[in-house]
This record gives structure tokens, C-alpha cells and sequence, in this order.
């Protein structure tokens, strides 16, 4: 009788393993459908809008490694930045010998 007791006691273990395994399962399954939709519009919307933004702002953060949004895209932003720069005028207000107390009159003055 104590082999029964043995064998019946694995057959229940095992049962119990099986069980503990689709319980799990079903909980992963459950996790993975959305949330209830709120009763409050305007803090779902907020709500979605922050994970929006939380996203968004771990993708623009950049990353470590070199494939990271802004490691990408650093050399054509050095690039268009020196093309901008390059537009910028020198200004140089008395180029030669005048005194800048030397100023014409103002007529309209």
C-alpha cells in the first residue's frame, strides 16, 4: 500500500504542477489584455498621453550604443549646423578710419 500512497501522491503533485502552470499562464494572458476603460475620459486621456511622452522621451534620450536616435543622427546635425552658422553676417560697424563720435547728422530728428 505504501507504493500506492507514493505513486499517488506524484500523480497529485504532478496535478498540482499542471494546475500551478495554467494558473500562471492565464495570468500572463489576463496582464496582456488593456486596462478597463476609465470612467474619467480626461484622465485616460492624460494617462495615455504620459506613457506617450514617457516613450517619446526615452527615444529621444539617446542611448549608450551607437544606434541610438541622436548617435544616428549627430553628423547631419553638425552639418546643418555649420551650413547655418555659415550664413550668419559679419558685421562690422566703421570699417576704415572714421571716429564713432564722428556721426552724420540726423535730419529727420
Amino acid at each position: 500500500m505504501a507504493a500506492d500512497e507514493s505513486s499517488g501522491s506524484g500523480f497529485f503533485s504532478g496535478f498540482l504542477t499542471q494546475v500551478f502552470t495554467w494558473e500562471c499562464a492565464s495570468e500572463l494572458a489576463l496582464r496582456a489584455f488593456p486596462n478597463e476603460p476609465s470612467n474619467v475620459l480626461v484622465g485616460e486621456v492624460l494617462r495615455v498621453l504620459g506613457d506617450f511622452q514617457k516613450q517619446l522621451f526615452e527615444c529621444l534620450e539617446g542611448t549608450p550604443d551607437e544606434d541610438g536616435l541622436l548617435q544616428t543622427i549627430r553628423s547631419h546635425t553638425m552639418i546643418f549646423r555649420r551650413e547655418i552658422l555659415s550664413t550668419a553676417l559679419h558685421f562690422a560697424p566703421w570699417e576704415g578710419k572714421e571716429d564713432s563720435n564722428d556721426l552724420p547728422e540726423v535730419a529727420f530728428l
